[in-house]
């Protein structure tokens, strides 16, 4: 985790970070201390939505047929994607599609949009709001080499 990082430059979409508990958390018993990891996909100023995965199955039944016409034509079936300003957004990271909805919302000013990249199984934005920028104390790297690795390749 780099903590210094955000001195020099505010968190960006995609930026994996760990953060201390919101208050609407707080409120509800967890501890200032406890500590989240979740991925930004949305900062402020951009509107969110998550649309459901609703598998269907194709048969040649006229009445089914007509009624799957009727959920494209309104616009309900939408794979399970998440969009930002109505753009949908490819992430090759995420196991499965979302089987949650969410209505369009747009993130405040100060706040950023995080959800887990398990989706189906996070407890994040999507179930407790955007996250204020302030409770963000670093971001997530990865190791590239640990201090053992390091030593070993270092000649005395």
């Amino acid at each position: 985790m780099i903590k210094v990082s955000y001195l020099f430059r505010k968190p960006e979409v995609s930026d994996i970070v760990i953060f201390k508990a919101p208050p609407i958390l707080v409120e509800h018993g967890y501890s200032l201390n406890d500590v989240f990891i979740k991925r930004i996909v949305a900062s402020e100023g951009d509107w969110v939505e998550v649309t459901p995965f609703n598998p269907i199955h194709l048969f040649i039944d006229p009445i089914f047929i007509s009624s799957i016409k009727v959920f494209v034509r309104l616009g309900s079936v939408r794979d399970g994607k998440l969009f930002v300003n109505e753009n949908v957004q490819e992430e090759e990271f995420v196991l499965e599609p979302m089987s949650y909805g969410m209505e369009p919302m747009s993130v405040p000013k100060g706040y950023v949009f995080v959800l887990g990249d398990n989706r189906n199984k996070s407890f994040d934005s999507r179930n407790w709001g955007p996250l204020p920028i302030e409770n963000i104390v670093g971001r997530s790297v990865p190791v590239l080499a640990t201090e053992q690795s390091i030593r070993h390749h270092i000649p005395s």
